[in-house]
């Protein structure tokens, strides 16, 4: 089990310690196992995937506060990709790669993006909208942090540093005011399907040694991969996680949503781990649902960590030992147009 769990207080505790792995970065993706916290420019945050009419947006998040326990440009070593499944099998076949320059005197940086399906590189710089063949554009630039989650009332819920709790009428968005760094693409999503509208995505980052992290549903491996087993988990591929990871994944479920000694029992827990695993998002192309609750894609405003809480903590078959942190929205209004983020905080 997750080694913060056994010094949590209380079934709210423990699962908080769990949602945020005893750091003030570590909420979603944000610096969830040892390797990714070494560099924060190749960390995954937060990955996301929705629908723009005929276009997908898919945005992925690095650098977990950027410009204080992070830099805010990305790694001239590193390549960061969108990985696109579109036939069912948790295996790419579509590849969104992008690649960075070294930083100039200004902190700017040079892009070079290939599209799924292209052979050839699209160039531009960071802060700047880069139109891409087909329809398509780009953007790698400092935006807001989108993530939101009370993290002050897990500091005095779980670690009795201070007096907050959850929803004690003072809540405190924690990345309220933070940024993060983040590549933001929209394409047509014909580019991205074949045979039917429905794709899979996830993000992986590599640097110079290797693969460093990958993502698709939000805190799997924060939440229910065991302490230790994370930078495993990100190395290994979605089409393995069947078969490597849903019994950790289907053990944590049962450990969490028995806190209140009315869990989930092993067959329930197995097949909410069917639904978690492989670690995608899975996004049907002509639909506008989102993560919450029909598990398509990720918007940016949804709040997965009030869904997530309802899930883990036994409420699919009883009551939940939590249903929401009160934090409900991010801290400022996210754009309605591309490209979507809303602007770094200065």
């Amino acid at each position: 089990m997750k080694q913060q769990l056994l010094t949590a207080i209380g079934a709210a505790g423990v699962l908080a310690g769990a949602l945020v792995a005893g750091d003030a970065g570590g909420a979603a993706d944000h610096l969830e196992a040892p390797l990714v916290a070494l560099d924060g420019r190749t960390d995954i945050n937060d990955v996301y995937a929705f629908t723009n009419g005929p276009n997908t947006v898919l945005a992925m998040t690095v650098n977990p506060a950027a410009g204080v326990l992070s830099p805010t440009t990305f790694d001239p070593d590193g390549v960061y990709r969108f990985q696109i499944d579109n036939d069912g099998d948790a295996k790419k076949d579509e590849t969104i790669t992008v690649k960075f320059g070294e930083p100039g005197g200004d902190g700017s940086q040079r892009v070079s993006i290939k599209a799924a399906g292209g052979t050839g590189q699209t160039l531009g710089t960071t802060g700047a909208t880069i139109v891409l063949p087909g329809g398509g554009q780009a953007i790698a630039s400092t935006f807001d942090d989108p993530f939101f989650f009370d993290f002050e009332a897990f500091l005095g819920t779980v670690k009795g540093q201070g007096t907050r709790s959850f929803c004690d009428g003072s809540e405190v968005d924690f990345f309220a005011g933070l940024n993060v760094s983040a590549i933001v693409v929209e394409v047509p999503s014909a580019s991205l399907t074949a045979g039917d509208a429905t794709i899979s995505v996830w993000g992986e980052t590599e640097n110079a040694s290797g693969r460093v992290d990958r993502m698709g549903k939000p805190a799997i491996a924060t939440v229910l991969i065991d302490d230790g087993n994370e930078d495993a988990y990100n190395q290994d591929r979605p089409h393995n996680d069947a078969k490597n990871w849903a019994p950790e994944v289907s053990s944590n479920l049962q450990f969490l949503s028995g806190l209140d000694g009315d869990g989930y029992d092993a067959a329930t827990a197995d097949f909410i781990a069917g639904l978690l695993v492989p670690d995608v998002l899975t996004l049907d192309t002509t639909s506008g649902a989102g993560f919450v609750p029909g598990l398509n894609g990720r918007q940016l405003a949804e709040d997965v960590i009030d869904f997530e809480l309802f899930v883990v903590t036994g409420g699919l078959t009883s009551a939940p030992v939590l249903t929401t942190d009160c934090v409900d929205a991010n801290d400022v209004p996210f754009p309605t147009a591309f490209p979507y983020l809303a602007a770094a905080h200065s």
